[in-house]
């Protein structure tokens, strides 16, 4: 009996071809043992004489298939060990850039609080009295506030601004700040406070 038989290029393992028929431009064929796919020629073909005969069992003749597939094996495990360690190099540089980065917040202007204006009993005199406090994390310096009394038609009838003296506010705390003015014009409506 004639049994007609094709290597595969890629792992070197022999074939049984059977009943195919191969074109005389060939054909495509996937090897069963690895999955290589090529263009089988008939020059390829290798015919052999062939005995039926029970096949031997010894382990020689055994083929494992860790055996037949060590390429592509080897490809699969490189390519996901590749990706397992590009992973793996992402996350530690993610949270080793958390860790390193200091928390920045914006620096915040200095803030007036709780600012009043108080007649005094014989009403030639008013009490002006405010506190500037800094918001932010850390030392701010205050150099002046300038307080102006608005009268009724909108317009500055007072100005008083401090000395320019500057001061450092540490972080979180308050300057309280307050004067009087003697005299002062009538009908004042509003308080008008900067600070910088």
């Amino acid at each position: 009996m004639t049994a007609r038989f094709i290597t595969c290029p890629s792992c070197r393992q022999e074939e049984p071809l059977g009943d195919l028929e191969v074109p005389e431009r060939g054909r495509l064929y996937a090897c069963g043992t690895c999955d290589h796919v090529w263009t089988l020629r008939r020059e390829a073909i290798v015919q052999a004489a062939v005995t039926e005969q029970a096949p031997d069992a010894t382990a020689a003749n055994v083929v494992l298939p860790a055996a037949t597939r060590p390429r592509r094996r080897f490809i699969i495990l490189l390519a996901a060990a590749s990706v397992a360690a590009c992973c793996v190099a992402g996350a530690w540089l993610y949270l080793h850039a958390r860790a390193a980065a200091p928390e920045v917040y914006p620096e915040r202007p200095l803030m007036i609080i709780d600012p009043t204006i108080e007649a005094n009993a014989s009403g030639n005199a008013v009490t002006v009295e405010f506190h500037v406090e800094n918001p932010n994390a850390r030392t701010k310096t205050f150099e002046q506030a300038c307080v102006s009394l608005i009268d009724e038609s909108g317009h500055s009838a007072f100005r008083w601004c401090s000395d320019g003296t500057r001061r450092d506010l540490g972080a979180h705390s308050r300057l309280s700040i307050s004067f009087d003015v003697l005299n002062p014009p009538a009908r004042v409506r509003n308080l008008e406070i900067q600070v910088r």
